[in-house]
């Protein structure tokens, strides 16, 4: 007999979350200290106490920024190009598993337009974190205060700029699967379904909305916390969301859908109790 075909997607789907937490990953980790965002901005950081001892320290100070900037956009445009074409992998793998050849290296979307709005969104913050730099320097107040020292950050960080590359790896995926599957679903009917990670890190949102189905062009429904809106038509549900998508059709479920509801509240159940309970590796269903 074949293979499930709901049952692969889903299982391509966990796969998924954990590439997507990879993606997030190599974009940067401040407590590993690992990641082109953290590197980057770890250089800036050593360059930058240098700089303000300069003749010159506002020209100096502008030369490390613009290193930052520069060395970010490549990254971040490379990394987003790769996730939106993980997307449109996952579509056509999905899409295969129901019997619908697809070829996504046809994709006659303007990538790069979408990929550089994406980009110039993250390096927005880094134009943000440029103009307070600026205005101290102006101010001349105590140096410290831009580099940090070993109680503080200084105005360079990379928090900000990680967590806006997070949520573009994530969007990218999902817009490009999006746009992929409805293009190519032929005559099939298909619905979407959410599929989340569950293990000791799922969040609340992703946990309530583990198994929901929607029509592709319709939203689901968001209840738990955190959660940017409390409809979405895609994920990320939220800041790093591990969730992906399948294509859902309902002859194909045999309950596949009511055992990952029973999982997904299990986990609720026992954290409402106090307790976390976690599986490795993560998993649609609650082994």
């Amino acid at each position: 007999m074949p293979a499930n075909p709901l049952l692969r997607s889903i299982q391509s789907a966990v796969k998924m979350n954990e590439s997507l937490t990879a993606m997030f990953d190599q974009a940067g980790n401040i407590q590993t200290g690992r990641g082109y965002v953290v590197r980057a901005y770890r250089n800036a950081n050593r360059a930058l106490p240098a700089a303000l001892q300069e003749n010159d320290s506002r020209r100096a100070v502008r030369d490390v920024i613009i290193e930052l900037r520069t060395n970010l956009r490549a990254e971040l445009r490379s990394s987003f190009d790769a996730s939106y074409h993980t997307g449109l992998e996952e579509s056509a793998r999905q899409l295969r598993f129901y019997g619908r050849e697809t070829d996504p290296a046809k994709n006659p979307i303007n990538l790069s337009r979408q990929v550089e709005t994406a980009v110039d969104a993250v390096l927005a913050q880094v134009d943000a974190q440029e103009s307070t730099l600026t205005a101290m320097l102006a101010s001349e107040i105590d140096q410290t205060l831009i580099t940090g020292d070993e109680e503080r950050q200084g105005i360079l960080k990379p928090a900000d700029i990680l967590t806006g590359a997070a949520y573009w790896i994530a969007a990218l995926v999902w817009d490009a699967f999006s746009w992929w599957s409805q293009n190519n679903a032929g005559g099939n009917n298909f619905q979407k379904q959410s599929i989340a990670a569950l293990d000791g890190r799922t969040t609340d949102c992703c946990l309530r909305v583990h198994g929901q189905i929607a029509a592709l062009n319709a939203r689901f429904e968001l209840t738990g916390t955190p959660r940017f809106a409390d409809h979405l038509d895609w994920t990320p549900f939220h800041w790093r969301c591990r969730t992906s998508i399948v294509l859902y059709l309902a002859e194909f479920d045999n309950g596949l859908t009511d055992r990952m509801r029973s999982g997904a509240d299990h986990v609720l159940s026992q954290r409402k109790s106090g307790r976390n309970p976690d599986q490795h590796p993560a998993d649609a269903f609650w082994n």
